[in-house]
């Protein structure tokens, strides 16, 4: 069986299309990071609009954390604030004795080294997992996961998403095989950061592993509150301070974002939440943020209804696309309850796998048309932008996504699939005589 590379490398051999597709791809990809390098390096400008991105928001918010500032202060009109914990920014602190640029440069290289490690242990994941048609999806799709959306937007604009997407994958792994060292240490470098991401929690949940859980989860918590107390002992009672200050931030989201809306804006914005979705379409009704919780619940529902189904009436003995499957589910669910969204990094594998695994070509495509539009976001922007200087453009040509809420789209298409292809093996699991 061949690794990563030989396989690329064969695939390159055996198909036209795919070296093509290939070439056009790092041609995307190298004309985005040349121009997100003049941009943030100030060597060019777009409109007056000086280089803004998420790192100088991280170590801004390291900075006030040596100063023992407060780290949670009113939302910008593009939200730009920090949204972490304190102990993300105590970390964060020792960058900001580097200069900016330099950092800047390293950690746009280091999201090209983490985005193929992801592509690497997915393909790997696949493969242990007997899901050979998924990790040839996963080959074809090459050029598109050069491509895609998730990387370009996060080189440019420098978040932490594919950082926490290859944690998120670890913790996969680890909850897969039961790994518990690995899995305590992944999940609690999740807590600390982006809590959202730890929805391989719910593998062991699913298939009844209880002691194997409560250590993992329990010993998480532990060193995530040793870490506070080191963090007391060093900072007095600011620490503690910021993390009230935290959690009263998150809880406020709701009424203290910027939100766009019909009248004022006359587009969504890049926020792609229900929440803004439904803020947008009521014009901020004062009922905006109840209607916005029971649609919620009501996406939760069928979900619920397979984990009751699968552990009252199946046999238990699951497979590992079942197993995949939920996993993915839960990523999907616990993203369409957040308030913002501006990203579906780990979309793409969803995307890759259902490709591979979906039966009914009809079904496929509608995985592409749900799928694609936020995929190839950015690399549109990218050629249309260019354009622009030639012939002007109205900005709904030039960036769809201000007015369509893409993101929105991929995250309920992507979970209606995996809803479907769950609810399609756990009946034939129930009722075997419908096999075939």
């Amino acid at each position: 069986m061949h690794g990563l590379s030989a396989t690329l490398r064969q695939e390159w051999r055996n198909s036209n299309s795919f070296r093509l597709w290939t070439i056009l791809a790092i041609a995307g990809l190298v004309i985005n990071l040349a121009l997100t390098v003049l941009w943030q390096m100030e060597v060019i400008s777009f409109e007056d609009t000086p280089p803004a991105n998420d790192l100088k928001i991280y170590l801004e918010a390291g900075n006030r954390f040596l100063q023992r500032e407060d780290l949670y202060i009113v939302p910008r009109a593009d939200f730009g604030l920090y949204a972490y914990s304190p102990a993300f920014a105590a970390l964060l602190g020792f960058l900001t004795f580097l200069p900016y640029k330099a950092v800047w440069v390293v950690d746009a290289l280091l999201h090209i080294v983490i985005y193929w490690a992801i592509y690497w242990r997915w393909f790997k994941i696949f493969r242990e997992q007997k899901l050979n048609s998924a990790a040839e999806a996963l080959i074809r799709l090459f050029p598109l996961w050069v491509i895609f959306t998730g990387l370009l937007y996060e080189i440019a604009y420098m978040n932490i998403y594919i950082f926490m997407a290859l944690i998120a994958t670890l913790l996969l792994e680890a909850m897969l095989y039961q790994q518990t060292g690995k899995a305590i240490l992944w999940l609690a470098v999740l807590l600390l950061i982006k809590p959202q991401w730890a929805f391989a929690l719910g593998i062991p949940f699913l298939l009844g592993q209880w002691r194997f859980l409560v250590k993992v989860v329990g010993s998480a918590l532990l060193a995530y509150f040793a870490i506070l107390v080191v963090m007391v002992l060093v900072t007095g009672q600011y620490a503690l301070q910021q993390y009230r200050e935290y959690v009263q931030f998150l809880g406020s989201i709701p009424y203290t974002f910027v939100w766009n809306t019909m009248t004022k804006d006359g587009h969504i914005g890049y926020n792609n939440s229900l929440m803004q979705l439904v803020i947008f379409l009521t014009n901020r009704a004062s009922y905006g943020v109840l209607l916005t919780t029971v649609i919620k619940i009501l996406l939760s529902l069928p979900l619920i209804g397979i984990y009751w189904r699968y552990r009252r009436d199946a046999s238990r003995e699951t497979t590992p696309a079942f197993t995949l499957e939920w996993a993915f589910a839960l990523y999907l669910l616990a993203f369409l309850w957040l308030d913002v969204v501006t990203e579906l990094t780990f979309g793409i594998v969803i995307f890759t796998y259902l490709l591979a695994t979906l039966s009914e070509q009809s079904s496929r495509n509608w995985a592409r048309l749900v799928f694609l539009p936020y995929a190839l976001t950015h690399i549109w922007i990218t050629v249309t932008g260019i354009a622009s200087f030639i012939v002007p453009l109205p900005d709904i040509i030039i960036d769809p996504s201000l007015f369509i809420p893409f993101i929105l789209i991929a995250m309920l298409g992507l979970y209606g699939l995996v809803l479907w292809q769950l609810n399609d093996k756990l009946r034939k699991q129930i009722y075997p005589e419908m096999k075939g």
